[in-house]
């Protein structure tokens, strides 16, 4: 399995997202339009821990799975971002 980080700087988070959940699409997203984004995909890494880890490096308030498309529904910072 696939991970991909959408990271969003204005909002302060990072989201691990499996690469075929419907938010993330191989990192594609789903807005199909251009300047409603908001954020960044990063990926793909090859575990849930390698993306984890990459993720917390980045030193955003808060890093987060997505709950759609990882079950385990950890959690990490001071805020969760928005779904």
């Amino acid at each position: 399995m696939k991970y991909w980080i959408y990271e969003s700087p204005p909002h302060g988070y990072a989201r691990v997202h499996q690469a075929n959940c419907r938010y993330c699409r191989d990192g594609h997203g789903n807005q199909r339009i251009e300047f409603h984004r908001s954020g960044t995909w990063l990926g793909a890494f090859g575990s849930l821990d390698a993306a984890l880890s990459f993720a917390s490096a980045r030193e955003r308030r808060s890093v987060v799975v997505c709950r759609r498309c990882i079950s385990e529904g950890l959690e990490w910072g001071e805020n969760a971002g928005p779904a």
